[in-house]
């Protein structure tokens, strides 16, 4: 029997008054939280409440007073069954809760199809991942950045396990490079910084308006994607090849399949793709022979095989081999997407081929040149700035809807490139410079209905034994930073938890509903390979139809068409919950309590009470003292 400080004990925190107040504490913070998380996000709601050490506290609270609550009424009774497997159903399932908040792990992981496998969970939060150098030690530190506002004095974060004091400053939505490009460079590597500015028609105080710098011997500036407008800078080496330029022939233009451009050590060749995919091309010399191989109007990655998906220059590619002496040069040239182009040399050979492609669709129809369809058709516009050999600037400009233009531009003259247009666009070139020396930083941006990317940031100060830097880090570029006497590596980006398999996505299906173009579901074929164990198998998983392995839920959460080149992309939300058998056994336990107080208690009580009153009736000493019946009326008459 339980001692008397015990049964006190029991009788504190089993009382009725605590469950209530607990019971009510519960209600209120859970239609509070509801509220919130309307306002905000799911994640931010989990991390201040439902993951928080005070709601797991209230859990626990409520947990050891329906313990007690138990407790006190023992030793138990049969007629108690029911109430105490209620009870114990209570605390398993609580237990259950408190392991999942505590332990379970929730994210999601995106696959592209045909590409390579991962085993990283991504969660849908935002954390500073922090990796001493020196001892390979690493540490997430959660930022919890939504809502919050610059601070100057910053918030500390949680680094100091592996020996650096951090602050957030800031958080900014967006960024963008400044550029300081100015002569002093080593090598003639022409740049240019412009300006171009357009306007929605009936809308003046709208449009775009941008500045920014080409720099042709750099992959990453030597064109820019801005909407439907892409910017080029080209240097070009003599009189006829600029003279071809500003006035096209047909194949580069209407109704042909582009130039390519191949340089040859220090001598270009210009191939028209229409004159030479039936007939190799022969260079002046001798000394090469160029065959293209094939055209891609629209090009896209399907199972790993370069293929056209329509006849529309949506994405126009070249494959070329170029024959030499020495080997084969073998290569991919893309018009839209310079920086992607390739030339892989022979093995043992150096580099001495590269290759631009220039397609222009002027003169052709809207659909045709790849606009698509809605208020955007038509308006794809190609605008290449031209240093010619004379160091003077030109300009050409090619749309289905605008035409082809061209001309010479000077310093700070804005130029219509589009003189019939009605969103007036105008060229302005503000800087040119030869032999660029470049340097750059990040600076807050904003974000507009034009932009193709986001590029988020945080703003750190980072300190250790007296020595201070500050940063500005962008989400998913790692920055390396050393402070009295020791190395680190900083990444801002989403919380990655690692697991013991790989998922490959090696299909993905979207089937259609019979006679139409609605889809029907979204399927995934998906690879699990798993070294430690030896497990390798392919699944299938689509709505409602999840995959469950080593303890992970996965399922089917949404997908992306194919775009750029690449297959389709499919994500899928991984769920691993320790607790769930307690939660399901907790739940069985409460079902059947209740069952057992409410029908089976009262079902058993009602027999043993009719047979008691059975048995009482067939006692002989009810018989005795029964009264003795009165006659009939007939035998009285009698």
């Amino acid at each position: 029997m339980p001692s008397p400080a015990v049964k006190k004990f029991y009788r504190t925190f089993g009382s009725l008054k605590l469950a209530v107040v607990l019971l009510a504490a519960l209600a209120g913070i859970l239609i509070c939280s509801t509220f919130y998380e309307s306002k905000t996000s799911t994640r931010q709601v989990q991390t201040l409440v439902y993951q928080s050490w005070w709601f797991i506290s209230l859990l626990f609270m409520l947990g050891v007073n329906v313990f007690c609550a138990a407790m006190v009424r023992y030793p138990w009774k049969g007629y108690q069954t029911g109430f105490v497997i209620t009870h114990l159903g209570i605390i398993t399932l609580l237990m259950g809760s408190i392991i999942g908040l505590l332990f379970g792990v929730e994210g999601s992981i995106t696959l592209i199809e045909q590409g390579q496998p991962r085993s990283f969970i991504a969660q849908d939060f935002e954390v500073l991942t922090v990796t001493s150098r020196e001892s390979g030690k690493s540490i997430n530190a959660p930022l919890e950045l939504e809502g919050r506002k610059p601070d100057a004095n910053g918030k500390t974060l949680k680094t100091g396990a592996v020996g650096l004091v951090t602050k957030l400053k800031a958080h900014y939505a967006n960024t963008k490079e400044e550029l300081s490009v100015a002569e002093g460079g080593k090598e003639y590597n022409p740049a240019v910084q412009f300006r171009f500015s357009s306007q929605l028609p009936g809308m003046e105080k709208s449009g775009m308006n941008i500045s920014e710098w080409l720099i042709e011997g750099d992959a990453q500036r030597s064109s820019l994607s801005v909407g439907p407008a892409l910017f080029k800078i080209q240097t070009v080496s003599s009189p006829e090849v600029l003279a071809e330029k500003l006035h096209p022939s047909t194949n580069s233009v209407a109704g042909g399949k582009g130039v390519l451009r191949i340089k040859i050590d220090q001598s270009e060749y210009e191939v028209p793709v229409a004159e030479h995919l039936e007939k190799p091309f022969q260079t002046p010399d001798g000394k090469a022979k160029v065959i293209l191989t094939q055209y891609f109007p629209d090009l896209r990655i399907e199972n790993k095989q370069p293929v056209s998906v329509s006849d529309d220059p949506n994405n126009p590619a070249v494959f070329f081999e170029v024959q030499m002496s020495q080997g084969s040069y073998k290569g991919f040239a893309f018009a839209d997407y310079p920086e992607m182009n390739i030339v892989r040399p022979p093995e043992g050979q150096p580099a001495a081929v590269t290759a631009s492609y220039s397609f222009s669709r002027a003169g052709l129809t809207a659909s045709s040149a790849g606009a698509g369809a809605g208020p955007m058709a038509g308006l794809l516009n190609t605008i290449t700035i031209l240093v010619g050999p004379d160091q003077k600037l030109y300009y050409t400009s090619s749309s289905a809807r605008s035409g082809f233009h061209s001309g010479e531009i000077s310093l700070n003259q804005g130029i219509q490139i589009a003189p019939n247009s009605p969103m007036k666009p105008e060229l302005k070139v503000e800087k040119f410079v030869t032999k660029p020396l470049v340097t750059s930083k990040y600076i807050p941006a904003p974000t507009n209905a034009m932009s193709q990317f986001v590029f988020p940031a945080v703003e750190l100060s980072v300190s250790k034994n007296g020595q201070n830097k500050d940063l500005l880090l962008r989400w998913g570029e790692p920055a390396e930073v050393d402070l009295g006497g020791s190395h680190y590596e900083l990444t801002y980006g989403w919380s990655m938890v690692p697991v013991d398999f790989s998922i490959q996505l090696e299909r993905f299906n979207v089937p259609k509903y019979e006679g139409t173009d609605m889809d029907a579901g979204y399927e995934s074929y998906v690879k699990i390979k798993n070294a430690k164990t030896g497990d390798e198998f392919s699944q299938k998983i689509w709505m409602n139809h999840p995959l469950t392995y080593k303890g992970y839920r996965i399922s089917q959460a949404s997908f992306d068409r194919p775009q750029d080149g690449m297959g389709y992309r499919s994500t899928l939300q991984i769920l691993r919950d320790p607790g769930w058998i307690l939660k399901l056994a907790g739940s069985f336990c409460i079902i059947g309590g209740i069952i057992t107080m409410f029908y089976i208690k009262p079902y058993f009580k009602g027999l043993t009470q009719e047979r008691a009153r059975r048995a009482a009736a067939a006692s002989p000493v009810a018989k005795k003292n029964s009264p003795i019946p009165a006659p009939p009326i007939a035998a009285r008459r009698a």
